[in-house]
């Protein structure tokens, strides 16, 4: 089973996803393993798949990220090949329409922006980790559970020290979420229509976030307050869950 390369990325780009088969094996931690991060993205992908018309395997696994050859979740096999995170599996594949991708720059930074608060307020406010690590490690025996939440947490800091270095308490990185979450709600509000049929890859992102800021416990239930204060990205919400899962 191969895995893919950079080789790859060019022949990647061009693969139709009415080509992929019609059952998608779709790999994942258990939902109640997820923290905030992982499960938008888990969310996010599945979404995409059934707006596509995929039918999903689901293969839950406790140790699915580290079968993952880049860590990312989730991620999918296609015709023997591994596709791992939200880039790899959708941005690199022509979907429907060949322009129906996240061209609009603001909203390439917006999403990536937003995934780094969440990995933030997952691991680097106190009060949440105490949550979150009890989430992390919940499936994996002592001391090994000890053992990967240390080191997930360290990785992330790492990671964020310079992306998010002027964070200093999770209240500022509070206001950037209601910012971001304020900018998509004015999006919403002033488009035709809450579900562009042209977008399929924008819904589905959206959607992920906007499910793992209202579905994830934290410390305190204020994302799930900054969402419920966005009249629009609610309606859009319960749209795509009314279209695509209440009835499944």
């Amino acid at each position: 089973m191969g895995t893919t390369t950079i080789d790859d990325i060019d022949t990647l780009k061009y693969m139709d996803i009415s080509n992929w088969p019609e059952t998608i094996s779709f790999f994942s931690i258990p939902i109640e393993q997820m923290t905030l991060p992982e499960k938008a993205m888990c969310r996010s992908v599945q979404t995409f798949l059934i707006i596509n018309k995929k039918k999903i395997k689901y293969e839950e696994r406790a140790n699915a990220e580290f079968m993952s050859p880049t860590n990312q979740l989730p991620f999918i096999i296609v015709n023997d090949q591994i596709y791992a995170g939200w880039n790899e599996i959708v941005e690199h594949f022509v979907t429907r329409d060949e322009h129906n991708n996240l061209n609009d720059v603001a909203d390439v930074y917006t999403f990536n922006k937003l995934y780094d608060l969440e990995q933030y307020t997952s691991w680097c406010s106190d009060n949440n980790y105490d949550k979150i690590k009890l989430i992390y490690s919940k499936l994996y025996p002592f001391p090994l559970n000890k053992i990967l939440c240390y080191r997930k947490k360290n990785e992330i800091v790492n990671k964020l020290k310079y992306k998010l270095e002027n964070k200093t308490n999770i209240g500022t990185v509070y206001d950037e979420i209601k910012g971001i979450l304020e900018y998509f709600d004015a999006h919403l509000s002033s488009s035709k229509e809450l579900i562009d049929k042209k977008s399929d890859k924008f819904n589905a992102l959206l959607y992920g976030h906007i499910y793992a800021l209202l579905n994830t416990e934290l410390f305190s239930d204020e994302l799930k307050d900054l969402v419920n204060n966005c009249e629009f990205l609610l309606k859009f919400y319960k749209e795509i869950e009314n279209r695509y899962y209440n009835n499944s």
